[in-house]
């Protein structure tokens, strides 16, 4: 199956949910951070709508990231039980085109006690803001939003059951 996974509290902006994604204007370095853990609710839907029972194991075999146009930065990993981290897609330099899914050498599998781990880093600073119709913009806040001078910080993933 295909999951896209994010905060909920960013797309909603629901304090109750943990609030918006906000990405103040002139900030050169705004970061965000959000995980789930392998018995939420999030991942036990996707065991569910796999049929799987609700301990069982689930793998990742792509991985996809999504940001717009004020993103330069995004890891997507699993931190496993015993402490250990697994890097499912490091991106040290966002480029807008790499919205795509990517396939893992290695399929990654997640057990009882881990945790799914997403984070995103933006550039809202004058030097780094989009050219509309041959403008430079001007740097404004910034919340999550489908449109590209909106943000978002996505990670898609293709699971299967083990």
């Amino acid at each position: 199956m295909v999951l896209p996974f994010t905060d909920p509290g960013w797309v909603t902006g629901l304090d109750a949910l943990g609030g918006a994604m906000d990405i103040p204007a002139d900030d050169s370095d705004t970061r965000h951070t959000t995980s789930t853990a392998f018995d939420g609710p999030f991942l036990g839907q996707a065991r569910g709508r796999l049929g799987l029972a609700e301990d069982a194991a689930l793998v990742v075999h792509q991985v996809g990231h999504h940001m717009h146009l004020l993103g330069v930065e995004g890891q997507q990993q699993v931190r496993h039980a015993d402490g250990e981290t697994t890097c499912l897609a490091n991106i040290p330099a966002w480029d807008f085109a790499w919205q795509s899914g990517f396939s893992l050498v290695e399929p990654v599998t997640l057990r009882e006690g881990d945790r799914l781990e997403l984070s995103c880093r933006w550039d809202n600073s004058a030097a780094n803001q989009p050219v509309v119709g041959g403008v430079r913009q001007t740097p404004t806040d910034v919340a999550w939003g489908e449109g590209s001078t909106d943000e978002m910080c996505l990670s898609v993933l293709y699971l299967t059951g083990e």
